[in-house]
């Protein structure tokens, strides 16, 4: 460029800006980018409002096609549990009858008092052990409370356009009427300023509106929308509308982070490969429910064998304390050792019924 035509351009308005800069240029620009804005935002709604509805649907169909073998398998491993609970109390109270007798205590000494000591771990009675099972037994059928929903993002533009026009033509006309004019003035000036509405109705030009309704909103005057006027709005609106879709991103996140989600993609991956994920779910069940009452058995028959060893082994001690009491030494009637479990229980419920009603609502509290 030659130094006449550098001086030529400095002297025109719009000087050495680039076309791209040029204020209808920047408007096109702002236009195309709150364009692109809501049509990622629509596309997002659309795709987490899908992926809601597969989710509730999958989660409807896994319910009722399992809620049975998962009840099944329950009860079993819950009997498993049961089982192994009374095998822990035979193995306790063999412990207890092989703890050597406790020593004599020395005249003179001073009795300790007993009240409110617990008692041992082999003395603990069995009404205790059972409730402490069926409090956990509830615990686990009552599972644990979900999280709290996030935040629901703000809505989308889903609003159709029309109806907006026309909702921000009433609400201008019901401010800049002519006929709310007190003098003729202003009724110029409002007649000046409705024409400039209902121009920027017809060739549906929101922008203008919205700003004509802020300017009024804010006590200003209400003129002509100039350019930057206008690419301030649309760059506004724009930014709202990249927080919805931030938000509608969040939204299937969340979504995509359930366990609903993994399941699903389980089951699309074995349909895909020719197979029923909640047939081949089921017959899992069942064979692990088999599992479970299989190790039931073999449980309870070790424990049947254990509480017969407990047997012979009570039968060894009372011949022991027989032979003893032949043989010139004292022998008692009765050996605390070989106290009755159904004795224990009997004064649990005593010491149940003796206590106040406060203490029966402080026990079951804790």
């Amino acid at each position: 460029m030659s130094e006449v035509d550098l001086i030529s351009a400095l002297k025109r308005p719009e000087g050495l800006v680039p076309a791209t800069a040029r204020p209808a240029d920047r408007v096109a620009e702002a236009e195309r980018a709150l364009r692109a804005a809501l049509d990622e935002v629509n596309a997002l709604d659309a795709e987490v409002d899908e992926l809601s509805a597969r989710l509730e649907a999958f989660a409807r169909a896994h319910d009722e096609a399992l809620r049975g073998g998962y009840h099944s398998l329950e009860l079993a491993e819950r009997l498993v549990r049961k089982l192994q609970w009374l095998r822990d109390a035979v193995a306790r109270l063999t412990a207890a009858l092989d703890a050597p007798p406790p020593e004599p205590e020395r005249k003179g000494r001073k009795r300790k008092d007993k009240k409110g000591k617990g008692p041992t771990a082999a003395e603990e009675p069995f009404e205790e052990e059972e409730q402490e099972q069926e409090d956990e037994d509830r615990d686990e059928d009552a599972g644990e409370g979900e999280a709290p929903d996030a935040a629901a993002p703000p809505p989308p533009e889903e609003e159709d356009e029309a109806r907006v026009l026309k909702r921000l033509l009433r609400r201008l006309a019901r401010v800049l009427h002519p006929d709310l004019a007190q003098d003729e003035a202003e009724r110029a000036r409002l007649h000046h300023v409705m024409a400039e509405v209902n121009a920027a109705y017809e060739r549906g030009d929101r922008a203008a509106l919205e700003v004509m309704a802020e300017k009024v909103g804010a006590g200003e005057p209400v003129g002509p929308l100039t350019a930057d006027e206008r690419i301030a709005h649309l760059k506004k609106r724009t930014a709202v509308l990249k927080q919805a879709a931030r938000s509608l991103q969040l939204e299937r996140e969340r979504l995509r982070a359930t366990d609903t989600w993994r399941l699903l993609r389980e089951a699309e991956r074995r349909r895909a490969a020719g197979a029923d994920y909640f047939a081949e779910t089921a017959k899992e069940l069942e064979q692990e429910e088999r599992d479970a009452l299989a190790d039931a058995w073999a449980r309870l028959r070790a424990m049947e064998q254990a509480a017969r060893a407990l047997g012979a082994r009570r039968e060894q001690r009372m011949k022991a304390l027989t032979r003893r009491g032949r043989a010139g030494t004292s022998l008692r009637a009765f050996d605390p050792v070989l106290e009755s479990p159904l004795v224990r229980r009997g004064v649990a419920r005593l010491e149940k019924r003796g206590a106040t009603a406060a203490a029966r609502e402080l026990a079951r509290e804790l």
